[in-house]
């Protein structure tokens, strides 16, 4: 019985620490179908074609409504909850119209937000 309950602390922690891990990879990986959404629009954009902006919003606005804010460190979901609303409602504009114009004075918003955002969840060390 002595030896059991090393074994048991140990298979315990292990647990742990892979729960832990696994946590932060489901989040990494959200984040990065956010910030791959996010490229689509931005490359659209640039190609002055609207109706695929608005096509990758929708996709953008499903990835922004996958990200776990349950795995987010407490810094990472205040953060988060301080600027989810006009993320949603950027790309919700985007989604909606065709107009390129109109498209491009949102996304420079969600440019800013989406930015503070990665910036604030420091996941990694490279920039976008």
């Amino acid at each position: 019985m002595k030896t059991l309950r090393p074994f048991l602390l140990l298979l315990t922690l292990l647990i742990l620490v892979v729960q832990s891990k696994a946590q932060v990879n489901s989040l990494k990986l959200a984040i990065t179908k956010v910030t791959e959404s996010y490229t689509g629009i931005k490359n659209a954009l640039a190609a002055e074609d609207g109706d695929a902006a608005s096509i990758k919003a929708k996709e953008l606005l499903g990835a922004l409504n996958e990200v776990p804010v349950k795995k987010m460190t407490p810094s990472q979901s205040a953060l988060w909850k301080k600027y989810y609303g006009q993320l949603i409602f950027d790309t919700r504009h985007i989604s909606e119209v065709a107009r390129v114009h109109h498209q491009k004075e949102h996304f420079g918003r969600l440019t800013e937000n989406l930015h503070t955002i990665l910036t604030g969840f420091k996941m990694n060390k490279a920039g976008i």
